[in-house]
């Protein structure tokens, strides 16, 4: 669902409304300055290839990464796929919630570098959903919409608390046995995460069918 949510906004022919907008947006969030717009095309799932932008010269695949580990030689294998469709100039964007690298199974030949950038839903996404807010003001379902993603962001990956909330939390389980009862908790966290997203993409739903 992430991946489709994120297809939606970078497709010109979204629902949005905004064609390359964006796009635009979030290629400047990733500092990718030299992709092509005219012509372009965003496709999902692609060949097994979660996310992905082209013109007739270059590429751009996204692989999201949400608790799922990697496969063999994922990385490498996608990028040969598009490789041998005569695109030289690909980029491969590893996104996961916190910024973790791929293990050296899942990428196989390809490190971090000119054709693999490393971005989080903590940072970029974040902040590119922010811009995408921004960008809507005047359109005010598609908005609030936005807002409840960024939500929903936060929530999975931490950022929707203040230091002072922060330091507080520390301060309670330091006592008696209540880090026995935390690492619990964090032992489940999983399905708490779940449930946050289900309620998230429930909600959605219905505001679509409002619409």
């Amino acid at each position: 669902l992430h991946s489709k949510f994120i297809f939606e906004l970078l497709n010109p022919l979204g629902s949005h409304n905004f064609k390359d907008k964006f796009t635009k947006l979030f290629l400047k969030m990733i500092d990718i300055h030299d992709f092509n717009l005219e012509n372009f095309i965003v496709k999902k799932e692609y060949k097994n290839i979660d996310i992905i932008l082209r013109n007739p010269n270059q590429a751009i695949i996204i692989e999201n990464k949400i608790w799922a580990g990697d496969q063999e030689r994922q990385l490498e294998r996608y990028y040969e796929i598009i490789e041998k469709e005569g695109i030289k100039d690909i980029r491969l964007i590893y996104l996961t919630l916190h910024g973790n690298e791929p293990t050296g199974y899942g990428s196989g030949k390809l490190i971090e570098g000119p054709k693999l950038k490393i971005i989080s839903y903590s940072f970029e996404i974040d902040r590119w959903i922010e811009h995408c807010i921004e960008a809507s003001t005047r359109h005010p379902t598609l908005r609030e919409t936005l807002i409840q993603y960024q939500k929903l962001i936060n929530n999975l990956t931490g950022h929707n608390m203040e230091q002072e909330q922060t330091n507080e939390i520390i301060k309670l389980i330091s006592q008696s046995d209540n880090i026995l009862m935390a690492s619990l908790i964090a032992k489940n966290w999983q399905h708490v995460a779940w449930e946050t997203e289900y309620l998230f993409w429930t909600d959605f739903i219905e505001l679509i069918q409002v619409k």
